[in-house]
């Protein structure tokens, strides 16, 4: 029974994970998200190295799913980590969460800054920031039923959070 348990969580974890994409560096990050979109398999990871002449860079992205506001516009979510450096042992890591209109192209983003500040989920046209951490330990909804907020506010404890803005366009 344990053996059959393993198995079948082994399965799930490596069906999250699609299939590693290698390139010379030629393609662009929004290439990248226009066909993680195309897939349409919302908490799917998807990972991309690039290995340009003057560094290393690696794209983990997740599409977290579609929102529908009460105008019936459609919000599409990926979160971004950007691994870079000059080599793969020695890079560093920002997230970005980008937010695309219902024919995949790109309205913004919001720049978070550290891994573990992404959101986890979307939930009834919310973007679930989830944390449990020794940074942060709060849960917030940002609401995008009416809109795209142009900034938002995710309290990590009582007595105090971070403020992010949205960016327009790339």
């Amino acid at each position: 029974m344990r053996l059959f348990t393993l198995i079948i969580i082994s399965s799930y974890i490596l069906s999250c994970q699609e299939k590693v994409k290698e390139s010379d560096g030629d393609i662009t990050l929004l290439e990248y998200q226009k066909e993680v979109l195309a897939k349409n398999k919302p908490g799917s990871e998807y990972i991309f190295k690039m290995y340009p002449d003057k560094g290393y860079l690696e794209y983990s992205l997740v599409y977290l799913g579609k929102t529908t506001t009460a105008k019936s516009k459609a919000f599409k979510f990926i979160n971004c980590i950007a691994y870079s450096g000059l080599l793969k042992d020695s890079r560093r890591a920002n997230s970005s969460i980008y937010i695309f209109n219902e024919i995949n192209e790109l309205i913004g983003q919001y720049q978070l800054g550290p891994i573990w500040s992404l959101p986890k989920s979307l939930d009834n046209n919310n973007l679930v920031f989830d944390f449990n951490n020794e940074y942060c330990n709060q849960k917030t909804l940002i609401s995008y039923l009416d809109s795209i907020p142009k900034k938002i506010f995710i309290p990590c404890t009582e007595n105090g959070g971070d403020v992010y803005i949205f960016s327009r366009g790339k």
